[in-house]
């Protein structure tokens, strides 16, 4: 049970913060661009043995910072809603010089590791700080 308690509020809250910090490192230094969808490209996922889902990644085109014309496909599907943008345009995260790792620009794909590692630290932190609240009034 101690392991459990060391990993839960002591590597996943570090490795959290350690990838917070790298991913606000690159989202103050990457380029975001509003870019339209030229194509997709399906790829096959398997969900189980015996079952198979198609997925459909979008292919990009944009000019880079550069002013090359860059086709990229993305590495996963567009999310359903992006605000301010039409249905056929996505927007685009990448660092300078690097377009061709672009990637899409939506803060649940950007910031989903730091919220892994640190959520389950966060969430039982908080309860029991309730706890310990609820005891104290209690008294």
């Amino acid at each position: 049970m101690k392991i459990l308690a060391y990993v839960i509020f002591g590597l996943m809250p570090a490795l959290g913060i350690l990838a917070a910090v790298r991913v606000w490192l690159f989202v103050r230094g990457a380029i975001r661009q509003t870019v339209k969808i030229s194509g997709h490209k399906s790829r096959k996922t398997s969900q189980m043995l015996d079952s198979t889902e198609m997925t459909y990644l979008p292919i990009v085109t944009f000019h880079d910072e550069k002013g090359i014309w860059r086709e990229v496909t993305l590495s996963s599907e567009r999310p359903l809603r992006m605000r301010g943008i039409r249905d056929d345009e996505v927007n685009i995260i990448y660092r300078p010089g690097r377009a061709a790792e672009a990637k899409l620009d939506h803060w649940s794909l950007v910031w989903i590791v730091p919220l892994f590692l640190c959520a389950p630290a966060a969430l039982l932190l908080i309860a029991l700080l309730f706890l310990y609240i609820t005891a104290r009034l209690g008294m």
